[in-house]
């Protein structure tokens, strides 16, 4: 199975993907690739991981994916570059959203007010505090526009370690 963390800014999805990948490597008891994209502005790029991931769910691979360019592209496109996504258009929108519904996406939610707070212990300048609400609100509306149903983590108030469990609850680690 593929799964897809994903959320806003700052709700703990890099920090428990590390954690996950630390307890497979030592224990060896589960067969996953752990695969962190990076941001590309290439839209060939951006088709081939896609493809990389029909690729996976086609020979049933485990992967757990940090964020995944295949979802965030749809989110963050209007918001930081005020463009739509270049990935779906009437030739490849039944393929995209094919693949995406054959992933597992694991939605981290946490309340605006802790995500300023550790937005701000970040200092992260690439999102500002005025598009949380927006990116909030566009992972909301790519889940019901696609008919996508994430299994969703509240995040508040939860310790790392928490946060780790509930997801490998979810994997059936």
């Amino acid at each position: 199975m593929v799964t897809i963390l994903a959320g806003n800014e700052c709700t703990g999805k890099s920090t428990c993907f590390v954690h996950l990948r630390d307890i497979v490597e030592n224990s060896q008891a589960v067969d996953c690739l752990f695969i962190k994209e990076s941001h590309t502005d290439s839209e060939l790029e951006k088709f081939g991981r896609v493809s990389y991931i029909r690729e996976l769910v086609a020979n049933n691979q485990a992967a757990l994916f940090d964020r995944a360019t295949m979802l965030d592209d749809l989110v963050y496109n209007p918001i930081t570059d005020n463009k739509q996504s270049q990935l779906i258009n009437e030739q490849t929108k039944e393929w995209y959203v094919d693949t995406l519904k054959q992933c597992q996406i694991i939605f981290f939610e946490c309340s605006l007010d802790t995500i300023k707070q550790r937005l701000s212990q970040r200092g992260d300048e690439y999102i500002d505090e005025s598009q949380l609400e927006q990116i909030r609100q566009g992972y909301e509306a790519i889940f019901e526009q696609y008919g996508l149903e994430p299994i969703r983590i509240n995040v508040d108030g939860l310790s790392e370690q928490e946060v780790v469990e509930k997801v490998m609850e979810v994997l059936r680690w």
